[in-house]
Formats: structure tokens, C-alpha cells, sequence
């Protein structure tokens, strides 16, 4: 093979690793914010008293929506944005606001770990869900 096909075979091979790079990272943090939502769902429905509160629930389901949050900001990797992602340029033009968000978020998630009564859920969840929904509005497409 001469070099400039060679050249040509490189840069392929390149853009099919980037276009897997991308891929992957927007499928695991496409992931990890279902996890992260699913638990709001369960959630909501003990604060709307469709299910019997459980502050054992409540406290597994926001570790398990920290952990799944950090695990999705860590792939909002640059040049990962497009494709079927709903994710803004913004987040990777205005990072520093991302990652507060994003860490806002975290400790809204760890404050709803140390509910303990059903009068405490609210507020912990309307706290969550706020910071969840302002970082939607800001960085994220609609459908």
C-alpha cells in the first residue's frame, strides 16, 4: 500500500474511533441520567403518597442517583456533543457552570440521603428536582 493510501486508512480509522468514543460516552451518561430520573419517579410517588413512604427507599435512591449523576458528568467528554445526544454546545463553552450545576445537583442529592421523615421529603425532593430541571433548561435540547 502506498503512503497516501496508508494516510487516508489512518485518518479512517481515527474517525470511526472517534465516532466510538462519542458513542460510548453518550450512551453511558444517556444511561446513567435514566437511573437518575427513574429514581425521581420513585420518589415523587412517596411524596404524592402513591407509595408508602420509606425513608430506607428514599436514602438508597438518592445515593444511588449521586453516584449515577457523578458517573454521568464524568462522560460529557469534549467533543462528544452531537448525534443523538440532546446535550447543548453550552456545556462544553460554559464548563464552569456545568460542573456547578452538575455538583449543585450532587449536594442536593446527598441532603435527600438524610431524610428520615415523610414531612422532610418535599421540600429535599422540590430541592433535587429544581437543580435537576434548571441544568435541563440551560444544557439540554428539547425532544
Amino acid at each position: 500500500m502506498n503512503l497516501s493510501k496508508r494516510i487516508v486508512a489512518a485518518f479512517a480509522a481515527l474517525a470511526v474511533a472517534g465516532v466510538a468514543y462519542a458513542s460510548d460516552a453518550y450512551t453511558a451518561r444517556h444511561e446513567a441520567m435514566e437511573k437518575v430520573g427513574g429514581g425521581m419517579g420513585t420518589l415523587s410517588a412517596m411524596a404524592k403518597k402513591e407509595t408508602p413512604f420509606d425513608a430506607a427507599v428514599v436514602q438508597a435512591t438518592a445515593k444511588m442517583q449521586e453516584a449515577e449523576l457523578k458517573k454521568a458528568a464524568a462522560q460529557f467528554l469534549p467533543d462528544t456533543a452531537g448525534g443523538k445526544s440532546r446535550a447543548k454546545a453550552e456545556i462544553w463553552t460554559n464548563r464552569a457552570d456545568f460542573d456547578a450545576l452538575m455538583q449543585k445537583t450532587a449536594e442536593a442529592l446527598v441532603a435527600l440521603q438524610g431524610v428520615k421523615d415523610e414531612a422532610a421529603l418535599m421540600p429535599a425532593l422540590r430541592a433535587a428536582g429544581g437543580s435537576c430541571r434548571t441544568c435541563h433548561d440551560k444544557y439540554r435540547l428539547p425532544e
